[in-house]
Parts: structure tokens; C-alpha cells; sequence
């Protein structure tokens, strides 16, 4: 992999000989790309799913208790304002160590009020070369669809 990124160096202009390098690289990496679409497929497929249970979760919450979505609605506005108060002027207004924050936050992922889509459950170190198998992936899909 590191071969072929640094044939690709700068990568702020396409090479000369980019669709060379490219079935090159899809050539070297065939068997990997055909088990990472497996697990794009099984990732997409658990987002999608998640995102379905939130837009339930809220639906029901609205349909249910309205006083209930409402509250939180109001309470999670009023925490938002006070943290991106702080961001606008971080030396004038401290972050917010308010105790309702993670309990408004549990609340708030029961009722659906939530993106599961921009939730952060792990992190890892960069992984070096991740980059641009997923550029491969994708140029590969599309290739194949054409």
C-alpha cells in the first residue's frame, strides 16, 4: 500500500497515469476489497437500523407523552445554548459543569431525540493506508456498477 500512495503523491493533483495506478492497486488488493464489502454492508446495514429505532423512539415519544418531548426539547435547547456559548467566547464564559448533562443525554438517546449516525462508540489510533483503501473501494464499486 505504501507503494502505491506515494505514487500518488501530491494529492492535491491527479497523476499522470491515475487509472494505472488505481487497477494496479485494485489489482493488488481484489481479495481485501471483496471482504470489506461485507462489512460496509453489515455497517451500513446496523446504521441503518439504528437511525430506523431513534425515528420509532421519537415518534412514539411525541405520539405518547408531549409534555415529556416537549421537556426535553426545552431542556436540551437550553444546555445546547449554554455550551455553544461557551465556544463562541471560551476566556469569558466557562463550559457548562452542569450534572444534568449526561442524565439529559440518557434521557434524550431513550426518547429518540438523538442521530445515532454522528455517535462516537470507539476510537482507535490512525490506521496508515485506511485512507486510501476506502478510496479503492469506492472507485472499484463504481467501476463495477458501470
Amino acid at each position: 500500500i505504501s507503494g502505491l500512495i506515494d505514487e500518488l503523491k501530491p494529492p492535491t493533483s491527479i497523476p499522470r497515469n491515475a487509472s494505472k495506478i488505481y487497477t494496479h492497486g485494485m489489482d493488488k488488493m481484489s481479495r481485501l476489497l471483496r471482504q470489506m464489502a461485507r462489512v460496509v454492508v453489515s455497517i451500513g446495514t446496523a446504521q441503518l437500523l439504528r437511525r430506523q429505532v431513534a425515528n420509532q423512539l421519537n415518534f412514539l415519544c411525541k405520539l405518547d407523552s408531549k409534555l415529556l418531548s416537549c421537556s426535553l426539547s426545552a431542556v436540551n435547547s437550553a444546555l445546547l445554548a449554554d455550551v455553544k456559548a461557551h465556544y463562541l467566547r471560551p476566556d469569558s464564559k466557562e463550559y457548562p459543569a452542569n450534572p444534568l448533562l449526561p442524565e439529559v443525554s440518557k434521557h434524550l438517546d431513550t426518547a429518540g431525540f438523538n442521530n445515532p449516525l454522528t455517535k462516537i462508540y470507539i476510537t482507535s489510533e490512525p490506521l496508515h493506508g485506511l485512507a486510501f483503501t476506502i478510496f479503492l473501494f469506492v472507485v472499484r464499486k463504481i467501476w463495477v456498477r458501470e
